[in-house]
């Protein structure tokens, strides 16, 4: 199954020394905690970015305009949504 992260607010810079991570806090929750490098900008709006997880690069929407750049490491919270089924 492919996932977005959606419901985006914020989203922070991180020094290099922080491990990427995908964390779930709440079991069966969408909730959502990354740590994670921006592999890809896709417009003002959204961009892709991979935590080191096995699902590689996810795309990830902002309420925001955010301004990144590839490569920068971030962090935020969000809302998993489906896509699509493969």
């Amino acid at each position: 199954m492919e996932v977005k992260i959606s419901l985006v607010a914020c989203v922070a810079g991180i020094g290099a020394h922080d491990a990427l991570t995908f964390q779930q806090p709440l079991l069966g929750s969408p909730s959502c905690e990354v740590r994670a490098r921006v592999t890809d900008v896709e417009n003002k709006w959204a961009f892709r970015c991979d935590a080191g997880s096995e699902h590689g690069a996810v795309l990830v929407e902002v309420e925001k305009p955010h301004g990144l750049s590839i490569g920068q490491l971030v962090y935020f919270r969000g809302e998993l949504v489906a896509v699509d089924e493969r």
